[in-house]
Parts: structure tokens; sequence; C-alpha cells
């Protein structure tokens, strides 16, 4: 498939970028603008094929077909072009081919068209064909310090598939990304290196935990616009890591070496006086939660003061052509996401925008189509396929 990308001709050179060592420059250039050309979902009542409880991965296959993991009825529904449901993958069970797991977090093709799932637990493989859907395996990761984490997108590969490890206090970054075989061996791992000291530092609220059976332990969660280092991995096995109040990009290959390096000097939006309101009650909240009772003590909880200013980057993705997605957070009156695009290089492609509580991170995204899951009336989830053309205005600098 021709990407837009290809018949633009933008290949980068509007902005200035660096391969290690020195610096870039991050720069403005054209803007892609994504619009919904497809819904999928009933609203309340329908079809059950269309009714959708809690999609966290989505994929397409080379015929366009569109793939939806969806949690709350443990299946994958695929659909066709036209948004008519073809047939349904899994279902709740033990049996081969089942999925006993209540979050599939993870789909992907492999380069013989297997279609990967994963349910945190395990991963199955099927084929999907005219002759409709086979089991193939499933088998889980044979190593007692590894678990399958959730890592969208997810990408499989001649070799197996590359997934990232979360360590237990690392406050929201990946440890390593392990690179797992067919058979579930580790054949390799890369360090993410978000340890780093010009990174910065952040700080979470911390709750301290007392439980009957693992006696006294502290923990972090993310409050509010929390200063973190996300870090996405690429289809080669390779990953890009930010700490997200700075626009200072490090691309890494697959050996874990920095291969490029993006920084631009934009910030994050103002954080209103009604997001800190909501920001305030949703910690006072969490505190009252853990105060109420049940096999969980509260011990203590630290204090958190909401930051001024987000941080200026929000997500960070890779899409199955190997491009990087640098997503912003929103100020409070925005009616679209924006991101910057780079190629697997780290050359910079376009700045894209797409409706505002639309999620494109999932799975599913190559050359100027996206698939996402976006809210609707009554908080019902619909799958929806955009097209992203160029915008009549291009961006101005930040």
């Amino acid at each position: 498939m021709t990407s837009l990308d290809d018949e633009l001709g933008i290949v980068g050179g509007s902005r200035r970028h660096s391969r290690v060592p020195g610096e870039g420059v991050a720069q403005e250039a054209a803007l892609l603008r994504g619009e919904v050309e497809l819904a999928i979902g009933a609203i309340l009542d329908g079809d059950p094929a269309y009714l959708f409880h809690d999609v966290q991965a989505l994929a397409r296959d080379p015929e366009g077909l569109i793939y939806a993991a969806d949690s709350g009825s443990r299946t994958v529904r695929v659909f066709d072009h036209r948004g008519k449901h073809v047939v349904s993958i899994g279902g709740r069970g033990e049996g081969p081919g089942e999925f006993s797991s209540p979050l599939l977090c993870g789909l992907a093709f492999d380069p013989d068209g297997r279609l990967w799932v994963n349910q945190t637990i395990s991963f199955e493989i099927f084929t999907v064909g005219p002759g409709g859907v086979r089991y193939l395996e499933s088998f889980v990761v044979r190593d007692p310090s590894t678990r399958a984490l959730c890592g969208n997108p997810m990408f499989a590969g001649p070799t197996g598939i590359t997934v990232p490890r979360r360590g237990p206090s690392n406050q929201g970054a990946k440890d390593e990304h392990v690179q797992v075989t067919e058979s579930g061996e580790v054949w390799g791992r890369v360090p993410n290196v978000h340890s780093a000291p010009d990174f910065g530092v952040w700080e979470w609220p911390v709750m301290v935990i007392r439980s009957p059976t693992l006696g006294t332990n502290p923990g972090a969660f993310p409050p509010p616009f929390a200063a973190r280092v996300l870090v996405a991995h690429a289809p080669d096995g390779g990953f890009a890591q930010v700490f997200s109040p700075v626009y200072d990009i490090r691309v890494h290959g697959p050996d874990g070496a920095q291969t490029a390096r993006v920084q631009s000097d934009r910030l994050g939006p103002l954080v209103s006086e009604g997001e800190m309101r909501e920001g305030y009650e949703e910690l006072a909240n969490t505190r009252d939660v853990l105060r109420s009772g049940g096999p969980l003590e509260l011990v203590d909880y630290t204090d958190y003061r909401i930051p001024e200013r987000k941080p200026v980057i929000n997500r960070m993705w890779y899409d199955d052509d190997g491009r990087l997605w640098v997503c912003f957070w929103q100020a409070e009156a925005d009616s679209m996401h924006r991101a910057h695009v780079y190629d697997s290089e780290g050359r910079f492609l376009h700045e894209a925008e797409w409706p505002r509580g639309i999620e494109i991170w999932r799975g599913g995204l190559s050359g100027d189509v996206a698939v996402g899951v976006r809210r609707v009336e009554f908080d019902v989830e619909q799958v929806v396929r955009l097209r992203f053309q160029p915008a009549p205005n291009p961006p101005s600098e930040p």
C-alpha cells in the first residue's frame, strides 16, 4: 500500500534531526487530519456482535479486515471493510482457542499471516481465512521473572514477538523488552535506559498498604497529569523513550543502542482551574476508597501537588509501518488530538490531528488509515476507521 506520506513526498526533510552523537531540533511541517469514515457498534442493544464492552486491542490485515479484541465478551471480532461482522474468535472458557483471562490486550499478525492474541497469561495463535478460523497453538513465556504484559500496539516478527516487561517499582516505565520465540522461550532482552540521569525527576503519591498475607508494602500510582517515562516498542524490536515533561526523544535500535534523538522547546498546556479541581477531587476519592476498610489497610498516603502545567507528551507508540507517533497533552478546550510522526530512523514526517476522544494507539494503524475506539452516548464503545488527508491549513510554529 502506498502511504499518504509517499504521495506527498514527505521524507523528513522538513525537520532537523540527528543520530547520535548530536542533537536534533523539532520543526513543523505538513498537517494531516484524520476523519472518521466508518463506525462499528450499536447503542445499548441490537446484534451482540456489534456491542463492545472493553476493546483493548485492534488490528487490520492486508485485505482490510478489522479485528477488535473485546475483553468484555472475551472475543476477537472480525469486520469487513464496510463494517459488517464476519466472524468472532474465542469466547470465555479454558479450552483450545478460548480465552480464560479477563483482559485481551494485544493483536498482531506475524510474517506468515497468523494472528497472535495476547491474553496476558498466554499467547494464542490462529489463522483466519476463507475457510474460517483455525486455532493453532498456545504458549506462555517460559521465564518466571517475565509476565506477558500488555504493550499496544503489539508486533510479531519472524522469530517471535517483542513484549514489554514492567518492574515492580519503576513508576510507569518498562524495565526491558523481552523477545520471545513461538515456543515461549526468551531469546533476547533489550534493557530500556529509563534511569538515565538527564531524564529528570518526578514525584508520585506513595501509599503504604498493610495486607494480612503480604505485610506492609509501599506502592506508587499515577496521579493526574503525572510526569513519567514513556517507552514505545517498534516492530523490529527497537524502542523510543522520553521523559514526558520534556520533548527529548531517544530512539534505540533492537540492540539497545541509541540511534537518534529529537528535541523541541515545546511545552505542555496549562492545567485549567476546572482540571485542577477535578484532579484534587480524584486524589481525595482515591484516598477515601483506600481508607474505607476491607482486607487492605491504608497505613500512609503522601500528598501530591498537581503541577501548573501538563507534561508536553501524553502518549507515544509505533504503528505497523514502523513510524513513531508522539501524541501531545491537550488543553481543556482542544477538540483534536495532535501528534508528531517520525519514520523508523527518527526523521520527521508530518503532524497529525484527529477528533478528541478517539484512541488510535491500540493497533491497526498503517499507511493513511487508522482504526480506533471512541465512546459515544451512554458511555458505549464504537470501533471507528479514520483516513488521514492533508488539512487545509498547516500548523503554525509552536
